[in-house]
């Protein structure tokens, strides 16, 4: 998408051929500013997501489906709540600009769009229509990515917002429960059987201060994925949490601190115990320059032993 002019906007959606560049197709059918583009592969669809004003950081952005390969219009919708935008990280301080990058992106099913700017909202695929909303607050601060990307798992959908975990019903949108807030920000969720684990804290562009911050408290929360009741957790960490890796039959979970790999025992029931932890070495950092030169090298013929 391509966002121009300073008084008078101009907002375009290009497709290109990935194999020559070429333009396949373009449309200018886009009201305000973009804020987000979400394909939808499967249905050979794309979402894209506008504001009137990209220089509010409030506002309800309306939402277009085109179809991915001919780019003719499917159907147009708008989310019927204000949603809180956040600073590009490259923005001006006097003229800055807002999009969706602080939140985590829709996910879809088979016939619905589910989108977690404002709670919950579900549309319809084929139509656009809003088929039902549950909005709560999921803003923190002027963190960016502090919620985990929204889980469905049967006729579930698990959301976090503010360090909360939410169990709400596909079919209606009611809440069946929401847990204790763990932390700030529980950035990352997984369900695994009867039992959903959450990893909380870490760091997090703020774009009020134009810098990383890090958000405590740090570590792993396990919870029972029919009541949201706390099942164990694991805080042992040091200034720094990673993602989390899950091993291929799921009985280990693995991440990293500042300083040490760390290994988790899981159960079926959810239960976490350190297993291990690795000192992690590095034998060379990295300055600036090193970086430069790496990539010339890396340009230039490949780097050399």
């Amino acid at each position: 998408s391509s966002n121009d002019g300073a008084l008078q906007k101009s907002t375009r959606l290009y497709a290109l051929d990935i194999t020559s560049g070429s333009t396949v197709w373009e449309s200018s059918k886009l009201k305000g500013s973009t804020v987000e583009v979400y394909p939808v592969y499967e249905k050979e669809m794309v979402i894209v997501f506008t504001v009137a004003n990209e220089q509010s950081n409030r506002d309800k952005p309306d939402m277009i489906a085109f179809d991915m390969v001919k780019g003719n219009v499917l159907w147009e919708s708008e989310v019927p709540d204000k949603v809180d935008l956040h600073g590009l990280e490259k923005g001006s301080r006097f003229f800055p600009r807002f999009n969706l990058s602080g939140h985590q992106p829709p996910i879809n099913d088979a016939d619905s769009l589910y989108v977690t700017y404002a709670g919950l909202h579900r549309f319809d695929l084929a139509t656009g229509k809003l088929l039902w909303k549950t909005p709560y607050d999921v803003t923190e601060g002027n963190i960016k990515r502090g919620n985990a990307q929204a889980v469905i798992d049967g006729d579930t959908i698990f959301t976090s917002a503010k360090g909360q975990i939410r169990a709400i019903e596909k079919a209606t949108g009611n809440i069946k429960w929401t847990s204790k807030a763990f932390s700030g920000a529980v950035a990352e969720m997984y369900v695994k059987g009867s039992v959903i684990y959450g990893r909380m804290g870490g760091h997090f562009y703020d774009y009020g201060k134009r810098e990383w911050v890090l958000k405590k408290p740090l570590g792993v929360v396990s919870l029972s994925k029919e009541n949201g009741n706390p099942i164990s957790s694991y805080s042992k960490l040091k200034d720094s949490i990673t993602n989390l890796a899950f091993t291929p039959d799921q009985k280990m979970m693995v991440f990293a601190d500042k300083d040490e790999m760390v290994g988790l025992a899981t159960d079926d029931a959810g239960n976490i115990k350190e297993s291990f932890r690795q000192k992690l070495e590095f034998k060379r950092k990295l300055g600036a320059s090193d970086v430069v030169g790496t990539a010339a090298k890396a340009y230039f013929g490949g780097l050399r032993s």
